[in-house]
């Protein structure tokens, strides 16, 4: 049995640590219902954007330019920034691994996140490219950013570098993966096609509703697909960054009832070595007073 003293130790250890995770709680779930907040004024914008790309497709494809044809896949996946988030990562691996070939000469991976070189090495994917887009206040080029959040000057900067490969025709494809956030039990691990987007009959339908002036040449398709991709993208950011917080909320709970738990049953434990204590120095006591009274007697 642990001594009284290392016992009240670990207690106070384990009261740090519950200290500590519960801190994290609360930060993570002000940081999840901000974001929330953002995901909700951002949606409809977002679907509104991905409506008129398939109309946009719609046209293209009447005017006789062939949008489908895959020459070279893109795969942009979307990871954490920090750790303490369970399997968040994980999930996106295994999609990974099921749906693209790792050493595949026809695709290009481009991992965002700041966990994207300790999740997916440098040398396990061909052609690996990794980014960061949430600002820094150490770094000069995000002066005028609120630390932590998503530098739009990086964004942008990395759909330029999606669009040059678009017009070079190094990427005729595009696909996202991301953990989907469905609620703070949940994030889905996803994988989803952003370019180019597969018309349905009802998108046809309501192209025919609209006429595009001028035609739409590869200029102009080119500037909507940069603007396109820069909102999409940044909603999916912000849904993979809810769920990074929702799973690091579940993950401190975990730990915080933990802590608690280990806490009761040390403390019990320090009790009865009290208690114990305690019996002894009666016991003693009572010893030694029945020994004077024989003395006495």
């Amino acid at each position: 049995m642990a001594d009284k003293f290392s016992l009240k130790e670990r207690i106070q250890t384990f009261h740090s640590i519950d200290s500590l995770t519960y801190s994290m709680q609360i930060v993570s779930i002000i940081k999840l219902k901000k974001i929330l907040n953002l995901i909700t004024s951002n949606r409809p914008l977002s679907y509104s954007v991905e409506q008129i790309m398939k109309m946009v497709i719609c046209n293209k494809l009447k005017q006789g330019e062939d949008t489908t044809k895959e020459k070279k896949h893109l795969v942009i996946t979307i990871l954490s920034n920090r750790g303490f988030c369970g399997d968040f990562n994980g999930e996106i691996r295994k999609i990974l691994a099921k749906n693209f070939h790792k050493k595949s000469e026809n695709h290009t991976y481009f991992f965002i996140g700041k966990k994207g070189k300790e999740v997916f090495k440098p040398n396990l994917y061909n052609d690996s490219h990794y980014f960061s887009l949430f600002s820094d206040s150490s770094d000069p080029k995000d002066a005028g950013e609120a630390a932590g959040e998503i530098s739009l000057k990086k964004l942008n900067l990395l759909v330029q570098e999606i669009i040059q490969l678009v017009k070079e025709n190094k990427v005729t494809s595009i696909s996202l993966a991301y953990n989907a956030f469905e609620s703070i039990l949940r994030q889905k691990a996803t994988l989803k096609n952003l370019f180019p987007l597969q018309p349905g009959k009802e998108d046809y339908e309501l192209a025919e509703k609209f006429i595009f002036e001028p035609q739409i040449n590869e200029d102009i398709f080119i500037n909507y697909l940069s603007d396109y991709l820069t909102t999409v993208l940044y909603l999916h950011i912000l849904e993979s960054e809810a769920g990074e917080m929702g799973a690091r909320f579940i993950m401190m709970k975990n730990a915080t009832d933990s802590c608690k738990k280990s806490i009761t049953e040390l403390t019990l434990e320090l009790n009865k070595i009290r208690q114990a204590g305690i019996t002894k120095d009666l016991s003693e006591i009572v010893s030694g007073f029945k020994v004077l009274r024989k003395e006495r007697g």
